[in-house]
């Protein structure tokens, strides 16, 4: 199990918080319509059985928000055949940031 390493609040939004990692995958980065540049490439890693969908929503505490992108998956450890945590892929939604960068996932 990586509930240890889970330890940051993660809002699903209109569904609760759960405790969750967010980490960044990649340092790519979009355009996005005004020109601006946002990393996009972000992986969350949430306890089994946690409500999260494709059409979900996140929110950090410090108000980042991340679109779901694809399904979520259930990973399961090999050794005790038991799920141990829930991955998903995100981007970032709705804002916007002229660096081009967003929080490390040391933050998280």
């Amino acid at each position: 199990m990586i509930d240890h390493l889970l330890t940051k609040d993660i809002t699903i939004v209109g569904k609760g918080t759960y405790k969750g990692s967010l980490q960044q995958r990649g340092i790519g980065s979009e355009v996005e319509s005004k020109g601006d540049f946002s990393v996009t490439d972000w992986q969350l890693f949430l306890l089994p059985k946690t409500p999260l969908t494709d059409k979900d929503r996140v929110q950090t505490a410090d108000g980042e928000e991340y679109e779901v992108v694809g399904r979520p998956w259930s990973v399961q450890d090999e050794l005790t055949r038991s799920i141990s945590h829930v991955e998903a892929n995100l981007k970032v939604a709705g804002t916007s940031d002229p660096a081009g960068t967003r929080p490390s996932d040391e933050e998280f």
